[in-house]
């Protein structure tokens, strides 16, 4: 059975100074998760898999008693996107792959 969770919101999710969780799983992946400067589990979110849903639980309560991970996840979104998520590499993106006939 596939697991597909693919959503437009993670953009912005990425974008809201937030801890994101994406499932292991997610085939639907977004350009800033497969070009060459890839978001990173652990680093700039929090994976899991939608098949151990009790161990996302456990990641949860790991975050809420260990702020200092949870700012460090935060920190390195938050950079992330400053350096790869503006508007102007993402235009650039996009028109690469067009050119280039995606």
């Amino acid at each position: 059975k596939k697991y597909v969770g693919h959503s437009g919101r993670r953009f912005w999710y990425l974008l809201m100074n937030r801890v994101i969780f994406i499932p292991e799983e997610d085939d639907s992946k977004l350009f800033f998760e497969t070009w060459e400067n890839k978001i990173k589990p652990n680093v700039h979110y929090v994976s899991y898999s939608v098949k151990k849903l009790k161990d996302l639980n456990k990641k949860v309560l790991f975050y809420e008693n260990n702020p200092s991970e949870y700012k460090r996840i935060q920190t390195n979104c938050r950079e992330y996107c400053e350096k790869y998520l503006k508007y102007s590499d993402i235009e650039k993106f996009i028109k690469n792959k067009l050119e280039n006939n995606i």
